[in-house]
């Protein structure tokens, strides 16, 4: 379990510092010597977003990103992924007539996913009604 950092301690601490060497400044310089050195803010959310975002993750980032290159404008106005879940990519659809159309072009889709992010990153499409997205 991690120590708490005392503040009141510290600030009798720095009393006794200051008044030991007759300087103000001299007891925080003194505590400062001895903490730990401070750690950019950059090395801290590279490393929490190494933890948080996989590489699945940004693939499936990119391909919402380039979605209209990889099904065509035509589809990519009436449909667009919402979800991806265990290599299963859900795909909102704007009306029952696009979903109806886009039941028998399925294949199609994982083909041209697989095209663009690589086999093994779907295995399926699910198509889902426009207003019923699936969240994580």
């Amino acid at each position: 379990m991690k120590k708490k950092f005392n503040w009141q301690r510290k600030r009798q601490i720095r009393g006794l510092l200051d008044s030991w060497y007759d300087d103000e400044s001299r007891g925080d310089r003194e505590i400062l010597k001895h903490l730990p050195s401070p750690i950019p803010l950059a090395k801290l959310l590279e490393k929490a977003l190494k933890r948080a975002i996989t590489d699945e993750s940004l693939k499936f980032l990119e391909l919402r990103e380039s979605w209209s290159n990889v099904v065509g404008p035509d589809i990519s106005k009436n449909c667009h992924p919402v979800l991806l879940q265990d290599g299963i990519i859900f795909i909102e659809v704007k009306d029952s007539i696009w979903l109806r159309e886009m039941r028998q072009r399925q294949r199609e889709l994982v083909f041209h996913i697989a095209k663009h992010c690589g086999n093994g990153f779907c295995r399926e499409v699910r198509l889902i009604p426009a207003g019923r997205e699936r969240r994580a």
